[in-house]
């Protein structure tokens, strides 16, 4: 049930991806990003505030479909969660005084699979079953590329709307509340 639900919202997300990707010559040309100097970039996204900033971190792919659109996926393993990952459209905007900073906004699915209930102190490890969770999200946030060195540095809030849980024989719909701050640090690769 739960793998209908997952292609279903990848279905959304690609649809989402070619609204983004199309050329916009009936409007007007839209320049390049004045400092996009990179197709592809890889590194680690670290994510919360405070001391959970430390617990879950993991590995943060960006790769540009056009000029402005890119699609970014993130996985991290161990944590609260066995994994989490999320895949995500984003569209980007240059900041006119700023060349080397641009945000960006978009949408996109998060997964996450666990262990329920999450408190690792029961005494039976038979009570507890793995579940899984997917989330429609948000994603607002803006990015740094150095001048000189092929990195950039991207800071972003990711916000859940709607999600679908499997918890053993449950299954319920969710109205997420949470914001999900991050912070990645990538390797750019050129065209």
């Amino acid at each position: 049930m739960n793998l209908k639900w997952s292609g279903a919202l990848l279905a959304c997300l690609l649809l989402t991806l070619n609204v983004f990707a199309q050329d916009s010559t009936q409007i007007a040309p839209e320049k390049p990003l004045a400092n996009k100097a990179y197709k592809t970039a890889i590194g680690l996204q670290l994510t919360g505030i405070g001391t959970a900033l430390a617990n879950p971190k993991g590995l943060s792919v960006k790769h540009f479909v056009s000029s402005r659109a890119a699609l970014e996926f993130n996985i991290t393993p161990g944590g609260r969660n066995i994994v989490s990952s999320n895949l995500a459209v984003l569209r980007h905007f240059q900041i006119s005084d700023a060349p080397q900073l641009q945000w960006y906004a978009g949408a996109g699915v998060n997964f996450e699979v666990y262990r329920y209930p999450r408190n690792p102190n029961i005494p039976d490890p038979g009570a507890r079953v793995v579940a899984n969770t997917t989330t429609l999200m948000g994603v607002l946030g803006a990015e740094y590329q150095l001048p000189k060195l092929p990195f950039t540095i991207s800071g972003d809030i990711k916000k859940g709307f709607f999600g679908f849980t499997h918890r053993g024989s449950e299954n319920r719909y969710n109205i997420i509340n949470g914001l999900r701050p991050s912070i990645s640090f990538r390797y750019t690769f050129t065209k």
